[in-house]
């Protein structure tokens, strides 16, 4: 029963890592909270979406739907990341960089060393003004606002109309040769700054939130169909970790599963905008820009019960003891309804560990006769030795989503490799079946 209990924390203390290595790899911006400015008018120079009050970002609790559903399970592979943060240098095209009056290098994947969590994008400003230097920064992250509050301020007074779910602010109290307009979406919280450098005095604030607005309503103008974040990475998996004859993977036995789409999962309805994809005006601008799948909160008893399982525990810090990352969610769950000790559990993990890093502290379970959809992979900790031991995942648009499952018999044999694995496949297509009766965060889900 020891190995019941590392498995988990290992990964835990793994994915901790990563969030600190992510969060450390670029400084950028911060921005500010507070209340959104009430009574503005939408802003003149270009209109973005109407805000969906019916679409909050808080709204709990989506009955007609399924968990798998509003989670697109399914729809993303493996080695894909869930909902990654908007990344313009990359998804928009030459013309539209050209209607910007912007202009930027191709993109090269080889050059881009910010990770899933943050992307910065420094276009050129083809035309410049005599005794000025205009420059455009456009970055997105997915960093709480709390930890950014410090070294920011708030431009609430600034004579620009402009949407409430917008707001304005400088990157250091001090300096007044930028101003930044920010806003939430469902692939980060999106910022354009504007800067301005001139020799003897401080450039005026408006006309640059105003050039910095009008930069960020018009990306929400362009086509979406244009996009091409989340296409699948192309370094391959390491051929050794391959069965040497594949194995086909029919539909799963216990539960269905949400049909797989035939293409990415950024595939964009005929006339949709970037703004309706990125699900503008749906966010409080004081919202979180992501939130981690919690299944220990948004699954709720009565639902655990209709599975045979209830919560023993949320883990909340790593194992040696930090601070608890809330990137990512770590439900135990087993399946004794009483004080009897269970033959049983299960760790339902989200995080948004990327997939080689994720499977730079696991390898693959390709030896097995499973039942499972391809979206669902299997895998196990490279120090596990066990039979007893096998998680299932798929990638869902609010994390990496995993069920490790441990199992043993009271009586009789012990469980095969196959049987645990199964179970992980079958717990996890069991859990995005139920409603969405407590889930929040719907992010773009119509």
């Amino acid at each position: 029963m020891i190995m019941l209990f590392k498995f988990p924390r290992v990964f835990l203390a793994t994915a901790s890592a990563t969030s600190i290595l992510a969060l450390s790899s670029c400084v950028l911006p911060t921005s500010l909270p507070t209340s959104s400015v009430s009574g503005q008018a939408e802003a003149s120079q270009s209109s973005a979406p109407a805000a969906d009050k019916t679409q909050s970002a808080n709204t709990k609790g989506i009955p007609n739907h399924t968990i798998g559903e509003v989670l697109e399970i399914g729809k993303y592979l493996p080695e894909q990341n869930g909902q990654e943060v908007f990344h313009p240098c990359r998804d928009l095209t030459k013309e539209q960089w050209d209607s910007l009056g912007l202009e930027v290098e191709p993109y090269d994947p080889q050059k881009d060393v910010l990770s899933v969590n943050s992307t910065l994008c420094q276009p050129e400003v083809k035309e410049q003004t005599k005794g000025s230097s205009k420059s455009v920064t456009i970055m997105a992250d997915y960093r709480d606002i709390k930890d950014v509050l410090k070294n920011a301020k708030r431009q609430d007074d600034i004579n620009v109309k402009k949407p409430d779910y917008v707001y304005f602010y400088t990157d250091s109290k001090v300096k007044k040769d930028s101003c930044a307009a920010a806003t939430v979406t469902n692939q980060g919280r999106f910022v354009v700054q504007a800067n301005e450098f001139t020799a003897n005095e401080d450039p005026p604030m408006e006309p640059m939130c105003q050039r910095a607005l009008d930069i960020m309503q018009k990306i929400f103008q362009f086509p979406a169909q244009n996009q091409v974040a989340s296409v699948p990475p192309t370094t391959p998996v390491d051929p050794s970790a391959a069965p040497a004859t594949p194995q086909p993977t029919p539909p799963p036995t216990t539960s269905a599963a949400p049909e797989p789409p035939a293409s990415t999962s950024n595939n964009a309805p005929t006339g949709q905008t970037l703004g309706e994809k990125l699900g503008v005006g749906k966010f409080r601008i004081t919202d979180p820009p992501r939130k981690t799948f919690n299944a220990c909160t948004e699954i709720t008893r009565e639902q655990w019960q209709s599975l045979g399982l209830k919560v023993k525990e949320e883990i909340k810090t790593s194992s040696d003891g930090e601070s608890e990352d809330q990137s990512l969610k770590n439900c135990r769950v087993w399946n004794k309804l009483g004080d009897e000790e269970p033959t049983e559990q299960f760790w339902v993990q989200a995080s948004y560990i990327d997939y080689l890093l994720h499977m730079n502290f696991n390898k693959l379970v390709v030896n097995v006769k499973v039942n499972k959809p391809d979206y669902i992979y299997l895998f196990e900790s490279n120090r596990n030795t066990e039979e007893s031991v096998c998680a299932a995942g798929a990638v869902t648009n609010r994390g990496r989503m995993e069920v490790d499952a441990k199992m043993r018999s009271l009586t009789g044999p012990q469980p095969t490799k196959e049987q645990v694995c199964q179970r992980a496949v079958d717990r996890l297509l069991e859990i995005s079946n139920l409603k969405a009766e407590a889930l929040e965060n719907p992010l773009h889900m119509e």
